[in-house]
């Protein structure tokens, strides 16, 4: 993945992350103006673009590093479980390694899950601590763990189901009281009611009417039904190439060896075993129930054998910390089968073989994968965006409020020309003029992204406010930056406005046609919703 670039959603995370002068404004406001609210992962983006830069290649290699903490985690929370040093490595390197998980971690804007994940794991750890041995710092540790989970990513919502059920589970061994386990168990509730109050008064709540047009309840069965529907497609991540094959040999070897001797099954009567197993049922569905609205609004496409689709590789985000609880429950099932076989000697061979299996399956999923991703990336929208780079670098024109119209992009390269502005921006230098300019194609984008301290208040027009469920939607100041949501309309103005150049693309550059464009040799369609609505 070291040749990757950055696609889609990256955009918008690193030029924001460039060009903010204050990103703790970003954990105490809106930083999208969408449907979003996560200040905890937004702040962190931004820190790592100041201190990594905004090249893809160091930001992928933080997602991988991410991911592999994720796995360390999940192997310390089956081990603080009560479960096996074998019988956690297993479950840990299956989900260090398998596509779905990896892919998730190969995309940038999917660092949500990750983090989210992150926290939530650290927070659950801290709560089995806290009830084996009470303490404030345990205590306070959870609670931050879980909060900052839930304000990474929506998804962390989901962790609130197994902290509670780890809380309240009867079992030996516990220290803390009946009182402490309830008092933990209603303050984690309490930080998720805190997240969603906050959430509540910072998003401009009607952008959430786009996943819940057809009414809550008609959305969450919706959602939940299909996401249940899917996720047989991306634990079998079914796709041509031997990474699926290599990395899930060692659940299949599992799976059939529990169902195949009988002996095993006795192993389940373990109290630890069970516990393990209900708090990874209790995340994957938790995890479906959270994401349904989600998932009801967006189609979902899951690998196949026709070969690589970068819709199946962005669909893995919604399987991402349900891997994880799956981990949990691999996890109880290995341990019921490490009781039923004798000698050690046998399980320790079983591990070995899992562990060398695991680590064949992470270098042929993960070369298999990035390479795809990578010339997916490299064939479509790298070379166009190279140029679009170049071009707005050269012009000289920049003040404050001025308009680049990169027309004739590809058809294929929707997903630069549906966040053109961000694209653009998050190559440019911290300071470069062009930030307080307008940059788009024939569509506007989803947003434009301005340094706004010298910016004068009608510096959008001839674009247009969209209006969003008959209402405008005005811009949203960010710092030192603001996001304008615009549309183009009038195409004789924006062609006539002093502030606008236009460029045109041939296949390799973009050339100046303002004077034909200005003359009406050229006209232009212009139009007036955004790419992908």
């Amino acid at each position: 993945m070291r040749d990757a670039s950055p696609y889609l959603d990256d955009y918008v995370f690193i030029a924001l992350g460039q060009h903010i002068r204050n990103p703790f404004a970003l954990l105490f406001g809106d930083a999208m103006g969408t449907f979003f609210f996560r200040p905890v992962a937004m702040f962190l983006w931004a820190i790592s673009v100041e201190l990594l830069g905004n090249g893809a290649r160091a930001q992928l290699a933080l997602n991988i590093a991410l991911h592999c903490g994720n796995a360390l985690l999940t192997h310390q929370l089956l081990r603080r479980s009560g479960i096996s040093a074998s019988a956690s490595a297993i479950p840990a390197l299956l989900f260090l390694v398998h596509p779905t998980a990896f892919s998730a971690a190969a995309w940038l804007a999917d660092r949500f899950d990750l983090l989210s994940l992150f926290f939530g794991l650290t927070g659950l750890i801290a709560l089995r601590g806290y009830l084996a041995r009470p303490g404030v710092a345990r205590f306070i540790a959870t609670c931050a763990g879980m909060l900052c989970s839930m304000l990474s990513k929506e998804i962390g919502f989901a962790l609130v189901a197994p902290a509670l059920a780890m809380a309240l589970w009867p079992g030996a061994g516990k220290a803390a009281s009946p009182r402490q386990r309830a008092t933990v168990g209603v303050v984690v509730v309490l930080c998720a009611l805190g997240a969603v109050a906050a959430r509540v008064l910072t998003v401009r709540s009607v952008t959430e009417t786009m996943f819940l047009s057809q009414g809550i309840l008609p959305a969450l069965a919706s959602g939940t039904l299909k996401w249940w529907e899917y996720l047989p497609a991306f634990v079998g991540a079914r796709h041509a190439s031997p990474a699926a094959l290599a990395a899930q040999a060692p659940l299949a070897v599992a799976l059939v060896a529990l169902f195949a001797l009988p002996a095993a099954r006795k192993g389940l009567a373990g109290r630890p075993v069970l516990e393990v197993i209900v708090l990874g049922l209790l995340t994957m569905g938790a995890c479906s129930v959270v994401q349904s609205p989600v998932v009801s609004a967006f189609a979902i496409t899951p690998y196949n054998a026709g070969g690589f689709v970068s819709n199946a590789l962005a669909g893995c985000r919604f399987y991402y910390v349900a891997l994880a609880g799956l981990a949990l429950v691999i996890g109880g099932f290995a341990e019921s089968l490490a009781r039923s076989i004798a000698p050690a000697r046998a399980l320790r061979a079983v591990a070995g073989v899992a562990v060398a299996m695991a680590i064949v399956g992470l270098l042929v999923a993960s070369r298999g994968i990035a390479r795809e991703w990578t010339a997916f990336i490299q064939q479509r929208d790298a070379p166009v965006l190279r140029a679009a780079v170049a071009v707005v670098e050269r012009q000289r024109f920049a003040p404050p409020g001025c308009k680049i119209y990169l027309l004739d992009l590809p058809k294929d390269a929707i997903s630069v020309a549906s966040l053109l502005d961000t694209a653009v921006k998050q190559a440019l230098p911290r300071g470069d003029p062009h930030v307080a300019c307008f940059i788009q194609s024939e569509h506007a984008p989803w947003y434009h992204l301005l340094e706004a301290r010298n910016l004068p208040s009608d510096a959008y027009k001839p674009l247009e406010i969209i209006a969003f469920n008959g209402k405008p939607y005005p811009p949203l100041p960010v710092s030192n930056l603001a996001y304008f949501y615009l549309k183009s309309v009038d195409g004789r103005a924006i062609a006539e406005d002093p502030k606008a150049r236009f460029y045109a693309y041939d296949g390799h550059t973009f050339n100046d046609v303002t004077a034909d464009v200005r003359s009406g040799r050229r006209v232009i369609h212009f139009y007036d919703s955004r790419p992908l609505f």
